[in-house]
């Protein structure tokens, strides 16, 4: 039976304040911040000689799982702090004058994470290669540790070599993150080099001044390690996506085509495109008859197909405008490898299906465009910029010709919260489809109607639909969850024409930022900011 060295540190507050990059709250606490924090055990001992071989063992092991609970975001605090300015109160002293250390302070920012009490977090790597020595002393090590993220952050540590039954059962209880190539988490994990490298900043610190030559010399930022992307098991990790700029034949422009009459003509135009690319490729009949042109039973992996509605900043705000980009996404990952999609289609032709004349060209470009990053980040909020199609009708009893005929006030009353609960229920249904799972779906706020939530959306009656799909009510829909998730999302019966296309609301700035690529794990080169 597999085996995994799992360490574990119980934190003696309910609170976390350990940052990532660009000062973004941290949950769970990075690997590389539990690696740091076993060095700086060892070196309490006197020497790093003595966990040397073990540290450098472990830096060469694959990413951990962690297994931890939830942390609640807070919105923070600010403290009063000293700016290391004190010299010029202690100047003035000596002068005899009156200095003011209170007119040297600076204003500081806190954002800890609010952990439930008597939380643990735990870091599972497996032994693959059955060696428990290194492991006891690692263990050993984790025993010694005394605070995890800012020297207030105080800790018990331990650890244990786990069988999988016995972390199955600690799964079970805790929420887990997972590596995961697609995962919205980035979180900074060692390499094999990153204990020479702490041994070498540590010793530029402690040289960074001398009495010979008082210029300071600040220690380098930490570069040896990797950003591992992690996701949660209980929620749908980022999928790989394929984007493209729609342009002019003969011109280096844009060709723009207005969102609600003409966003059905540019998926059509797209999925034909995909289909003539796919068949190029070698693709059978049956997988593009059901991955492309939805034609199988409904069981199988299905390609999105978005045309993608540009947000602009105006004077008085933002503002949803014509599309101008496409992009191309797969329900399963697994079944159907998305970047052929990148390779295939860039520099294909638009054609329009009725006259068969080229009008657009598909230029292919990095999802990290700014443009795409607004529909491929990570947000707690989330609005349409096309109108959700339910996967079904709202209305079966009759209850709007009840509306329409009665005056009764409470009779109305009823009537629209049935109404309105038919609604949140299809709009949870179609979470579901949608690849959320039962957590994210029952855990959204549900706002609903039938006029946009933006500026530039326009009313759900004006948007071309599928013939098929137009006597199924729709809706625009705005979601809030407690925790960040992350896009594209596309719901509805019309998802994979890109009907229910939603965009993250611009003024969340609690949701930590990925590359709108998707999760991958990266070694960082040069200089970058060290974890605080």
């Amino acid at each position: 039976m597999d085996s995994h060295l799992v360490l574990s540190f119980r934190f003696l507050s309910t609170w976390f304040h350990g940052r990532r990059d660009r000062g973004e709250p941290e949950w769970p606490p990075s690997p590389l911040r539990v690696f740091q924090a076993l060095v700086a055990a060892v070196a309490r001992s006197g020497s790093l000689e003595s966990g040397r071989i073990s540290l450098e063992w472990l830096e060469k092991l694959p990413a951990p799982l962690i297994v931890a609970p939830e942390a609640e975001r807070t919105t923070g605090y600010r403290l009063s702090v000293p700016n290391n300015s004190m010299d010029i109160v202690g100047a003035q002293w000596a002068r005899g004058n009156e200095g003011k250390a209170a007119e040297h302070r600076v204003m500081k920012n806190v954002r800890p994470s609010r952990l439930p009490d008597n939380a643990a977090v735990h870091y599972a790597w497996p032994l693959s290669d059955g060696n428990t020595t290194h492991a006891s002393v690692i263990i050993a090590t984790a025993r010694n540790v005394v605070a995890l993220g800012w020297g207030i952050d105080f800790v018990v540590g331990d650890g244990a070599v786990y069988e999988e039954t016995r972390l199955a059962e600690l799964r079970a209880a805790l929420k887990t993150w997972e590596p995961h190539r697609a995962g919205y988490l980035g979180l900074r994990t060692p390499i094999q080099g990153t204990l020479a490298e702490l041994r070498r900043r540590h010793e530029a610190f402690l040289s960074r001044i001398s009495l010979d030559d008082p210029t300071l010399r600040p220690p380098p930022a930490l570069s040896a390690f990797a950003t591992t992307f992690y996701a949660k098991t209980d929620e749908r990790p980022a999928p790989a996506v394929a984007t493209f700029l729609l342009m002019q034949l003969h011109q280096d422009r844009f060709h723009v085509f207005d969102t609600a009459p003409r966003g059905m003509v540019v998926a059509g135009m797209l999925r034909n495109a995909v289909r003539i690319a796919a068949e190029k490729t070698g693709w059978s009949t049956e997988q593009i008859g059901a991955s492309i042109m939805g034609h199988g039973e409904g069981n199988e992996p299905r390609v999105f197909l978005v045309p993608v509605p540009s947000i602009e900043h105006r004077e008085d705000g933002e503002k949803v405008t014509g599309i101008r980009r496409v992009l191309i996404y797969s329900s399963d990952d697994q079944a159907i490898d998305i970047s052929w999609a990148t390779r295939a289609l860039g520099g294909a032709e638009l054609v329009n299906e009725r006259t068969r004349d080229p009008i657009a060209v598909l230029a292919a470009v990095s999802s990290n465009d700014r443009a795409f990053a607004r529909y491929l980040n990570v947000s707690t909020t989330w609005t349409t910029v096309t109108p959700v199609v339910l996967p079904g009708y709202d209305d079966p009893g009759g209850l709007r010709e009840r509306l329409r005929k009665t005056r009764d006030s409470e009779e109305q009353k009823l009537a629209l919260e049935r109404l309105s609960r038919r609604r949140e229920a299809l709009i949870r249904k179609a979470l579901r489809q949608a690849g959320l799972g039962d957590e994210l779906a029952l855990a959204a706020r549900i706002e609903t109607r039938a006029g946009g939530f933006l500026a530039g959306v326009e009313h759900v009656s004006r948007y071309a639909v599928p013939q098929h799909l137009a006597k199924l009510p729709r809706l625009h829909v705005r979601l809030t969850w407690p925790r960040p998730v992350s896009g594209p999302l596309c719901i509805g019966s019309g998802r994979f024409s890109g009907l229910g296309l939603f965009v993250h609301v611009s003024n969340d700035n609690s949701a930590p930022k990925m590359s709108a690529a998707g999760g991958r794990s990266r070694r960082a080169t040069g200089i970058v900011s060290s974890v605080r």
